[in-house]
Protein backbone atom coordinates (compact mmCIF):
# COMPACT_ATOMS: atom_id res chain seq x y z
CA UNK A 1 0.00 0.00 0.00
CA UNK A 2 1.50 3.54 -1.05
CA UNK A 3 2.42 5.69 2.31
CA UNK A 4 1.61 9.56 1.81
CA UNK A 5 2.60 11.80 4.48
CA UNK A 6 1.27 16.02 4.95
CA UNK A 7 2.61 17.78 7.09
CA UNK A 8 1.56 21.82 8.52
CA UNK A 9 4.51 23.65 7.65
CA UNK A 10 5.16 27.01 9.98
CA UNK A 11 7.26 27.50 13.00
CA UNK A 12 10.60 25.06 13.36
CA UNK A 13 11.04 23.16 10.28
CA UNK A 14 12.81 20.22 12.30
CA UNK A 15 9.88 18.01 13.47
CA UNK A 16 8.26 18.04 9.45
CA UNK A 17 12.19 16.77 8.72
CA UNK A 18 11.57 14.35 11.61
CA UNK A 19 8.72 13.12 10.57
CA UNK A 20 9.74 12.10 6.94
CA UNK A 21 12.51 10.71 7.92
CA UNK A 22 10.86 8.75 10.59
CA UNK A 23 8.13 7.23 8.32
CA UNK A 24 9.79 7.75 4.78
CA UNK A 25 6.17 7.73 3.15
CA UNK A 26 6.18 7.32 -0.61
CA UNK A 27 5.23 10.97 -1.15
CA UNK A 28 4.89 13.82 1.25
CA UNK A 29 2.68 16.51 1.00
CA UNK A 30 3.88 20.14 2.79
CA UNK A 31 0.98 22.23 3.71
CA UNK A 32 2.19 25.91 3.98
CA UNK A 33 0.57 28.96 4.13
CA UNK A 34 2.24 31.77 1.43
CA UNK A 35 4.43 33.38 4.47
CA UNK A 36 6.07 29.76 4.79
CA UNK A 37 6.53 28.48 1.30
CA UNK A 38 9.97 29.57 1.45
CA UNK A 39 10.90 26.83 4.25
CA UNK A 40 8.42 24.06 2.72
CA UNK A 41 10.51 25.17 -0.16
CA UNK A 42 13.76 24.34 1.65
CA UNK A 43 12.20 21.22 3.22
CA UNK A 44 11.03 19.92 -0.04
CA UNK A 45 14.97 19.78 -1.09
CA UNK A 46 15.83 18.52 1.59
CA UNK A 47 13.64 15.58 1.92
CA UNK A 48 14.93 12.12 0.69
CA UNK A 49 11.62 11.11 -0.60
CA UNK A 50 9.44 12.61 -2.90
CA UNK A 51 7.74 15.92 -2.19
CA UNK A 52 5.33 18.50 -3.54
CA UNK A 53 4.36 22.04 -2.34
CA UNK A 54 0.53 22.47 -1.46
CA UNK A 55 -0.97 25.71 -0.48
CA UNK A 56 -3.14 26.36 2.12
CA UNK A 57 -5.66 28.53 0.71
CA UNK A 58 -7.52 30.15 3.93
CA UNK A 59 -5.12 29.20 6.79
CA UNK A 60 -7.78 30.81 9.70
CA UNK A 61 -10.60 29.41 7.79
CA UNK A 62 -11.52 26.40 9.59
CA UNK A 63 -14.22 24.92 7.48
CA UNK A 64 -12.41 26.27 3.97
CA UNK A 65 -9.27 24.37 5.57
CA UNK A 66 -11.50 20.70 5.95
CA UNK A 67 -12.93 21.70 2.16
CA UNK A 68 -9.68 21.99 1.08
CA UNK A 69 -7.91 18.98 2.82
CA UNK A 70 -10.65 16.69 1.70
CA UNK A 71 -10.21 17.42 -1.86
CA UNK A 72 -6.23 16.58 -1.60
CA UNK A 73 -7.22 13.66 0.26
CA UNK A 74 -10.13 12.24 -2.17
CA UNK A 75 -7.28 12.52 -4.81
CA UNK A 76 -5.48 9.38 -3.98
CA UNK A 77 -7.04 6.03 -2.77
CA UNK A 78 -5.83 3.32 -1.42
CA UNK A 79 -3.22 4.61 0.53
CA UNK A 80 -2.10 5.11 4.35
CA UNK A 81 -1.86 8.49 5.78
CA UNK A 82 0.59 10.17 8.09
CA UNK A 83 -0.52 13.42 9.25
CA UNK A 84 1.91 15.24 10.80
CA UNK A 85 1.14 18.86 12.84
CA UNK A 86 3.97 19.35 14.48
CA UNK A 87 3.85 23.12 12.42
CA UNK A 88 1.61 25.68 11.01
CA UNK A 89 -1.18 27.96 12.64
CA UNK A 90 -3.33 25.76 14.90
CA UNK A 91 -6.50 26.08 12.74
CA UNK A 92 -4.39 24.27 9.70
CA UNK A 93 -3.28 21.19 12.46
CA UNK A 94 -7.23 21.48 13.72
CA UNK A 95 -8.16 20.89 10.11
CA UNK A 96 -5.81 18.36 9.56
CA UNK A 97 -6.94 16.29 12.56
CA UNK A 98 -10.71 16.30 12.32
CA UNK A 99 -10.36 15.06 8.87
CA UNK A 100 -7.90 12.81 9.02
CA UNK A 101 -9.18 11.20 11.99
CA UNK A 102 -13.01 11.18 11.12
CA UNK A 103 -12.86 10.02 7.21
CA UNK A 104 -9.54 8.53 6.26
CA UNK A 105 -8.07 7.19 9.61
CA UNK A 106 -4.81 8.72 9.21
CA UNK A 107 -2.22 8.30 11.67
CA UNK A 108 -1.70 12.23 13.34
CA UNK A 109 0.95 12.94 15.12
CA UNK A 110 2.82 15.64 16.64
CA UNK A 111 6.40 15.81 17.56
CA UNK A 112 7.52 17.85 20.52
CA UNK A 113 10.88 19.50 21.49
CA UNK A 114 12.65 16.43 23.18
CA UNK A 115 12.28 14.12 20.67
CA UNK A 116 9.44 11.67 21.53
CA UNK A 117 6.15 11.40 18.76
CA UNK A 118 2.59 11.60 20.38
CA UNK A 119 -0.24 9.61 18.49
CA UNK A 120 -3.04 12.12 19.09
CA UNK A 121 -5.66 9.16 18.15
CA UNK A 122 -3.90 6.25 19.66
CA UNK A 123 -3.11 8.19 22.80
CA UNK A 124 0.65 6.64 22.20
CA UNK A 125 3.89 8.26 22.38
CA UNK A 126 6.72 6.78 21.28
CA UNK A 127 10.61 8.22 20.88
CA UNK A 128 12.07 9.01 17.48
CA UNK A 129 13.62 5.51 15.98
CA UNK A 130 15.59 7.98 13.35
CA UNK A 131 19.16 9.52 14.24
CA UNK A 132 20.11 12.79 12.78
CA UNK A 133 23.86 14.09 13.03
CA UNK A 134 24.61 17.63 14.57
CA UNK A 135 25.49 18.13 11.02
CA UNK A 136 22.52 17.57 9.89
CA UNK A 137 20.74 18.79 12.62
CA UNK A 138 21.55 21.84 12.18
CA UNK A 139 21.35 21.82 8.39
CA UNK A 140 17.80 21.09 8.56
CA UNK A 141 17.67 23.83 10.87
CA UNK A 142 18.21 26.28 7.55
CA UNK A 143 21.78 26.82 8.88
CA UNK A 144 24.73 26.40 6.38
CA UNK A 145 27.94 24.30 8.62
CA UNK A 146 31.38 25.67 7.12
CA UNK A 147 33.49 23.34 9.28
CA UNK A 148 33.99 21.60 12.57
CA UNK A 149 36.28 19.68 14.17
CA UNK A 150 34.87 16.15 15.21
CA UNK A 151 35.43 14.62 18.47
CA UNK A 152 38.80 11.94 18.10
CA UNK A 153 40.37 9.81 20.95
CA UNK A 154 43.46 10.22 19.22
CA UNK A 155 43.04 13.97 18.69
CA UNK A 156 43.42 14.38 22.37
CA UNK A 157 46.75 12.58 22.75
CA UNK A 158 47.85 15.35 24.61
CA UNK A 159 45.67 14.69 28.04
CA UNK A 160 48.19 14.51 30.03
CA UNK A 161 49.72 18.33 28.63
CA UNK A 162 46.32 19.80 29.20
CA UNK A 163 46.69 18.75 33.07
CA UNK A 164 50.10 20.71 33.11
CA UNK A 165 48.91 23.58 31.08
CA UNK A 166 46.19 23.65 33.82
CA UNK A 167 48.23 23.29 36.34
CA UNK A 168 50.46 26.50 35.25
CA UNK A 169 47.51 28.69 34.68
CA UNK A 170 45.86 27.70 37.94
CA UNK A 171 49.29 28.03 40.17
CA UNK A 172 51.77 30.17 38.13
CA UNK A 173 51.07 34.16 37.71
CA UNK A 174 54.13 34.54 35.79
CA UNK A 175 52.78 31.91 33.49
CA UNK A 176 49.72 34.10 33.23
CA UNK A 177 52.47 37.32 33.10
CA UNK A 178 54.31 35.06 30.20
CA UNK A 179 50.97 35.32 28.03
CA UNK A 180 49.83 38.75 28.73
CA UNK A 181 52.93 39.57 27.37
CA UNK A 182 52.68 37.33 24.33
CA UNK A 183 48.88 38.83 23.53
CA UNK A 184 50.57 42.28 24.23
CA UNK A 185 53.20 41.83 21.51
CA UNK A 186 53.09 38.80 19.86
CA UNK A 187 49.49 38.20 19.10
CA UNK A 188 48.84 41.37 18.44
CA UNK A 189 51.38 42.21 15.61
CA UNK A 190 51.04 38.94 14.07
CA UNK A 191 47.89 37.56 14.87
CA UNK A 192 48.29 34.16 14.17
CA UNK A 193 51.20 31.58 14.40
CA UNK A 194 53.95 32.73 12.02
CA UNK A 195 57.93 32.69 13.30
CA UNK A 196 59.80 31.48 15.92
CA UNK A 197 59.99 34.41 18.97
CA UNK A 198 60.60 34.20 22.72
CA UNK A 199 59.51 36.39 25.61
CA UNK A 200 61.62 37.51 28.77
CA UNK A 201 60.09 39.18 32.06
CA UNK A 202 62.00 39.87 34.87
CA UNK A 203 61.37 39.88 38.58
CA UNK A 204 60.72 37.11 38.89
CA UNK A 205 62.74 35.98 35.63
CA UNK A 206 60.48 33.65 33.05
CA UNK A 207 60.84 32.65 29.82
CA UNK A 208 58.23 31.48 27.51
CA UNK A 209 59.28 30.86 23.67
CA UNK A 210 57.79 29.02 20.64
CA UNK A 211 60.10 27.07 18.17
CA UNK A 212 58.55 26.22 14.67
CA UNK A 213 61.29 24.09 13.09
CA UNK A 214 61.39 21.53 16.01
CA UNK A 215 57.00 22.49 16.93
CA UNK A 216 58.45 23.31 20.34
CA UNK A 217 56.81 25.71 23.16
CA UNK A 218 59.22 26.00 26.03
CA UNK A 219 58.04 28.09 29.08
CA UNK A 220 61.02 28.27 32.12
CA UNK A 221 60.96 30.30 35.41
CA UNK A 222 63.94 31.03 37.30
CA UNK A 223 64.57 30.88 41.13
CA UNK A 224 67.90 32.63 41.68
CA UNK A 225 71.27 31.91 40.49
CA UNK A 226 71.85 28.55 42.56
CA UNK A 227 68.31 27.47 41.96
CA UNK A 228 67.72 24.90 38.78
CA UNK A 229 65.01 26.29 36.90
CA UNK A 230 61.88 24.99 36.34
CA UNK A 231 61.31 24.30 32.75
CA UNK A 232 58.00 23.04 30.91
CA UNK A 233 58.23 21.51 27.20
CA UNK A 234 54.96 20.82 24.79
CA UNK A 235 56.12 19.61 21.32
CA UNK A 236 54.02 19.54 18.61
CA UNK A 237 51.86 22.19 16.79
CA UNK A 238 48.81 21.44 18.50
CA UNK A 239 50.31 22.30 21.89
CA UNK A 240 50.46 26.23 20.57
CA UNK A 241 46.74 26.81 20.61
CA UNK A 242 46.33 25.32 23.87
CA UNK A 243 48.78 27.54 25.70
CA UNK A 244 48.44 31.07 23.54
CA UNK A 245 44.78 30.69 22.84
CA UNK A 246 43.68 29.20 26.04
CA UNK A 247 42.28 26.02 23.87
CA UNK A 248 43.29 23.72 27.23
CA UNK A 249 39.94 24.37 28.87
CA UNK A 250 37.92 23.65 25.85
CA UNK A 251 40.03 20.06 25.59
CA UNK A 252 39.62 19.70 29.25
CA UNK A 253 35.39 20.15 28.75
CA UNK A 254 35.18 17.91 25.66
CA UNK A 255 37.13 15.19 27.14
CA UNK A 256 34.37 14.93 29.82
CA UNK A 257 31.58 16.00 27.97
CA UNK A 258 32.95 13.01 25.54
CA UNK A 259 32.39 10.74 28.97
CA UNK A 260 29.25 11.52 29.52
CA UNK A 261 26.14 8.68 29.14
CA UNK A 262 23.79 10.57 27.08
CA UNK A 263 26.31 11.85 24.46
CA UNK A 264 25.81 10.14 21.15
CA UNK A 265 28.18 12.73 19.33
CA UNK A 266 30.41 15.43 19.67
CA UNK A 267 32.30 18.21 17.47
CA UNK A 268 34.05 21.27 18.22
CA UNK A 269 35.02 24.55 16.90
CA UNK A 270 31.99 24.96 14.25
CA UNK A 271 31.54 27.65 12.36
CA UNK A 272 28.01 28.52 10.97
CA UNK A 273 28.48 31.00 7.30
CA UNK A 274 26.09 33.55 6.12
CA UNK A 275 25.18 32.53 1.91
CA UNK A 276 28.10 34.15 0.92
CA UNK A 277 30.51 32.09 2.93
CA UNK A 278 31.87 34.52 5.28
CA UNK A 279 31.75 33.11 8.99
CA UNK A 280 28.51 34.11 10.75
CA UNK A 281 29.16 32.16 14.58
CA UNK A 282 31.71 30.04 16.13
CA UNK A 283 30.13 27.36 18.60
CA UNK A 284 32.87 25.70 21.13
CA UNK A 285 31.16 22.63 20.75
CA UNK A 286 28.51 20.71 20.63
CA UNK A 287 26.64 17.16 22.15
CA UNK A 288 24.43 15.66 20.19
CA UNK A 289 22.10 13.26 22.92
CA UNK A 290 20.61 11.53 20.05
CA UNK A 291 17.23 13.63 20.84
CA UNK A 292 18.62 16.92 20.93
CA UNK A 293 21.55 19.34 20.58
CA UNK A 294 23.17 20.68 23.84
CA UNK A 295 25.69 23.67 22.71
CA UNK A 296 28.64 24.31 25.43
CA UNK A 297 30.50 27.74 25.62
CA UNK A 298 33.93 27.04 27.09
CA UNK A 299 35.55 29.98 28.71
CA UNK A 300 38.22 30.55 31.46
CA UNK A 301 36.40 33.89 32.45
CA UNK A 302 33.16 35.85 30.61
CA UNK A 303 33.58 39.27 30.20
CA UNK A 304 31.34 40.43 27.90
CA UNK A 305 27.96 39.62 29.19
CA UNK A 306 26.26 40.75 25.61
CA UNK A 307 28.20 37.55 24.48
CA UNK A 308 25.74 35.35 26.30
CA UNK A 309 22.46 36.67 24.17
CA UNK A 310 24.43 35.81 21.05
CA UNK A 311 25.55 32.49 22.62
CA UNK A 312 21.49 31.39 23.49
CA UNK A 313 20.14 33.17 20.00
CA UNK A 314 22.95 30.66 18.01
CA UNK A 315 21.88 27.88 20.24
CA UNK A 316 18.03 28.20 19.24
CA UNK A 317 18.86 29.68 15.03
CA UNK A 318 21.29 25.92 15.09
CA UNK A 319 19.47 23.65 17.08
CA UNK A 320 15.81 24.28 17.59
CA UNK A 321 13.44 24.87 20.29
CA UNK A 322 14.50 21.94 21.90
CA UNK A 323 18.43 22.66 21.93
CA UNK A 324 19.93 23.30 25.46
CA UNK A 325 22.27 25.76 25.74
CA UNK A 326 25.31 25.98 28.71
CA UNK A 327 27.80 28.26 29.47
CA UNK A 328 30.75 26.47 31.41
CA UNK A 329 33.80 28.72 32.83
CA UNK A 330 37.12 27.73 34.73
CA UNK A 331 36.00 30.60 37.48
CA UNK A 332 32.63 31.14 38.93
CA UNK A 333 30.93 34.41 36.60
CA UNK A 334 29.79 37.09 38.47
CA UNK A 335 26.30 37.64 39.44
CA UNK A 336 25.65 39.74 36.35
CA UNK A 337 26.63 37.30 34.14
CA UNK A 338 24.33 34.40 36.20
CA UNK A 339 21.36 36.31 36.32
CA UNK A 340 21.67 36.60 32.27
CA UNK A 341 22.30 32.81 31.80
CA UNK A 342 19.08 32.29 33.86
CA UNK A 343 17.17 34.94 31.77
CA UNK A 344 18.00 33.01 28.69
CA UNK A 345 16.89 29.90 30.12
CA UNK A 346 20.77 29.11 30.07
CA UNK A 347 22.68 26.06 32.57
CA UNK A 348 25.63 27.68 33.87
CA UNK A 349 28.36 25.06 35.43
CA UNK A 350 31.92 26.47 37.22
CA UNK A 351 34.61 24.33 38.09
CA UNK A 352 36.30 26.74 40.70
CA UNK A 353 35.20 29.59 43.25
CA UNK A 354 36.14 30.93 46.46
CA UNK A 355 34.31 27.80 48.07
CA UNK A 356 35.00 24.70 46.46
CA UNK A 357 36.46 23.04 43.32
CA UNK A 358 33.40 20.97 41.36
CA UNK A 359 33.87 17.72 39.66
CA UNK A 360 32.39 16.38 37.05
CA UNK A 361 30.03 14.32 38.39
CA UNK A 362 28.26 17.50 39.40
CA UNK A 363 28.21 18.25 35.69
CA UNK A 364 27.02 15.38 34.51
CA UNK A 365 23.88 15.92 36.85
CA UNK A 366 22.97 19.46 35.90
CA UNK A 367 22.64 17.99 32.13
CA UNK A 368 20.87 14.79 33.44
CA UNK A 369 18.65 16.72 35.20
CA UNK A 370 18.28 19.38 32.68
CA UNK A 371 17.80 17.61 29.09
CA UNK A 372 14.21 15.84 29.05
CA UNK A 373 12.59 19.35 30.27
CA UNK A 374 11.15 21.25 27.43
CA UNK A 375 12.02 24.60 26.81
CA UNK A 376 9.99 27.82 27.01
CA UNK A 377 8.68 28.80 23.89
Amino acid sequence: MKTIQISTIGGQPLPVIQGIIEFNCHLNILFHSKETFTMANKIQKAASTESVLQLAYQVHDFFSLCEQIQHIADEYTDCQWFVNISGGTKMMSLALYSVFTSKYQGIVYHIDQNGFIHFLHENKTHPLTSFLSIENHIAYSGQTIRNYDPHCEETYYCTNGVETIEMLYTTKNQYKNLLKAYRNTIQDSNGSLTESFEININRPHSVLSWNKEFKEVKISFYHGLLAPPEIYVFTGNLFYPLIFNTQWFEYKVAEILSRWTKTKELVSNLIIEYADGLAKNEIDMVVNTGSKLVFVECKTAVFDIKDIDKFHNVAKLCGGLGAKAILITFHKPNARILEKCADNHMLTFWFHDAKQSKSEDILYKILDDEIHKSNPV
